[in-house]
């Protein structure tokens, strides 16, 4: 699925990726967990951060993981994090989550590293699963629609032969 192909999310796939985001930002200490699209959407968050311009800051967070992720292609790195950390110990923490989805954490000093890289590797892992479950439901509809448009609806003899009518034998 393509960054510009519609993600529907049903309610329970929703409150599957909220619970998750929550339980992440929980068990790191983040202050705001954020799910985001490649191409700058927001597709859920958990917490706050002060002042913080959600959708600012999810298509920021894109460009700088689709500028690093083109960095770690030339060093011939599969995966890879971005990290930015300031003097004053605010840190934000992004991966890939699939091929169109990012995991952004903001969090502390307080925020250990390695609990912060698997966190987002363990967590992140889940909502892969279930946005792909929610894009498999996405494209059963897609064929099924498709396959509705092409069915031809049965149509009784007098309408049969109004339609001869007009368009001839």
């Amino acid at each position: 699925m393509a960054a510009d192909d519609p993600l529907v999310l049903s309610k329970a796939h929703s409150d599957e990726i909220a619970r998750i985001l929550r339980d992440l930002a929980e068990k790191t200490g983040a202050s705001l967990a954020l799910l985001v699209r490649q191409d700058g959407k927001a597709l859920g968050s958990h917490g706050a951060a002060e002042g913080l311009d959600l959708d600012k800051a999810a298509a920021l967070i894109a460009g700088i993981v689709a500028n690093a992720g083109e960095l770690a292609q030339l060093l011939g790195e599969a995966q890879f994090m971005v990290w930015y950390d300031r003097p004053e110990g605010r840190r934000i923490s992004s991966a890939l989550v699939d091929e169109d989805t990012i995991l952004a954490l903001f969090h502390g000093a307080q925020s250990e590293p390695s609990a912060v890289a698997e966190g987002v590797t363990r967590f992140g892992a889940m909502i892969a699963r279930i946005l792909a479950a929610a894009r498999r439901s996405v494209e059963v509809q897609r064929q099924q629609d498709t396959t509705d448009d092409r069915t031809v609806p049965d149509i009784d003899d007098s309408t049969r032969k109004q339609l001869d009518t007009i368009f001839g034998d």
